[in-house]
């Protein structure tokens, strides 16, 4: 979800959460998690948009908060609009969109469009599984 407001105080809010003064931008630590220092925010960024509400003729800019659990972004959404953060209420933007429909308007996906990968890992559903196992089962009935 974006959040703003403009610079400085998003400058201000990437710093801080990358100091220390918040939940850290740093790399994910499956070590912290288990000791419960679990880390809910993988990125800070500050890009252009226009924001959605009522008409603006031009881009402002916004920090981009990126959570490693889609779940945190209401709670996120909540301690930035209740100034929670830096001591400055914030208004969040697009925290309301749905994961997987802002996964699409994030990389540019659309309906029945072309999804184009460099690689692929398919995993294999329960009913393939099963049909694995009887037809291992088969063999070894034959031998």
């Amino acid at each position: 979800s974006g959040a703003g407001p403009p610079a400085p105080y998003g400058q201000q809010a990437a710093a801080a959460a990358a100091a220390g003064g918040g939940p850290a931008a740093a790399p994910f630590d499956r070590q912290q998690q288990q000791r419960g220092n679990k880390q809910h925010v993988a990125e800070l960024l500050l890009v252009k948009a226009r924001t959605v509400y009522g008409y603006h003729a031009e881009e402002s800019l916004f920090v981009k908060v990126v959570l490693f659990n889609p779940s945190d972004v209401g709670r996120a959404s909540l301690l930035l609009g209740s100034g929670a953060v830096l001591g400055r209420r914030m208004q969040p933007y697009e925290a309301h969109i749905p994961y997987l429909l802002q996964l699409k308007v994030d990389f540019n996906l659309v309906g029945m469009g072309w999804l184009k990968m460099r690689q692929v890992l398919l995993r294999e559903g329960p009913q393939q599984q099963q049909q694995q196992q009887q037809q291992q089962q088969q063999q070894q009935q034959q031998q």
